[in-house]
């Protein structure tokens, strides 16, 4: 399995989380490019569902590319859910910190 995907996990202060981060960043204001409406719960949904999505198609993509094997594709599957529930983690600090900073209160 390529190290890429062993490797990097939504947690941590590494090199390698804030170049993923730097993606998340990217995919967020792409996001935002279609609208404030997509901030409201149905498209929210939608947007994690695209996620999810795109994450199997790059998987795809690299077992082209004979950088992955198939046999990778259930470790690939429980280090997505990994980084998803850590990826909650990451949402509700910064939720949080950003709740705190400008006096609202939060839910998590």
């Amino acid at each position: 399995m390529a190290d890429a995907i062993r490797a990097v996990r939504a947690d941590g202060d590494s090199e390698q989380f804030a170049e993923m981060m730097e993606f998340v960043s990217a995919f967020n204001a792409a996001m935002l490019g279609f609208g404030p409406d997509v901030l409201h719960p149905d498209k929210q949904t939608k947007v994690m569902t695209a996620a999810a999505v795109y994450a199997g198609i790059v998987f795809a993509r690299m077992m082209f590319m004979d950088a992955v094997k198939q046999q990778d594709t259930a470790r690939a599957a429980r280090m997505v859910a990994i980084n998803f529930r850590n990826g909650i983690k990451v949402g509700l600090t910064q939720a949080n910190r950003v709740a705190l900073e400008k006096g609202y209160g939060g839910n998590a």
